[in-house]
C-alpha cells in the first residue's frame, strides 16, 4: 500500500521519515474533514478530534475509525429520487419546445 511521504526503503523508526508521513497523511485527511469532524463512508465512520499540544505549541488531530452497523445513508433512495426530478424536469423542458 502507498503512503504519502514515504518512499521505498524508508525506516518509519527514523524521526525524520515518521514526521513526514504523518504530515503527508494528515494533509489529506484534512481535505476530507473540510465540513466538519466526522465523516462516514459507507459503513466506516471516522471522527476527528483536535487537541493543543502545550509542548510542540500546536493543535495535534487524532482520528479515531470504527464500524458501524449500517450506512447512515442510503445512496440508493437519494440518486433514485434525483435521477426521477431529472427525468420530470427533462420531460418539462422538452414538452415547452414541442
Amino acid at each position: 500500500m502507498e503512503v504519502p511521504g514515504v518512499k521505498d526503503g524508508d525506516d518509519l523508526s527514523n524521526g525524520k521519515h515518521k514526521k513526514q508521513c504523518l504530515q503527508a497523511i494528515g494533509r489529506r485527511m484534512a481535505l476530507c474533514f473540510k465540513s466538519g469532524d466526522c465523516l462516514v463512508v459507507e459503513n466506516i465512520k471516522c471522527s476527528r478530534q483536535v487537541e493543543y499540544d502545550y509542548d510542540e505549541r500546536h493543535d495535534i488531530k487524532l482520528y479515531c475509525f470504527e464500524t458501524i452497523s449500517a450506512p447512515i445513508c442510503d445512496y440508493t433512495a437519494i440518486i433514485a429520487a434525483t435521477n426521477e426530478t431529472l427525468a420530470a424536469t427533462n420531460a418539462t423542458i422538452l414538452s415547452q419546445h414541442l
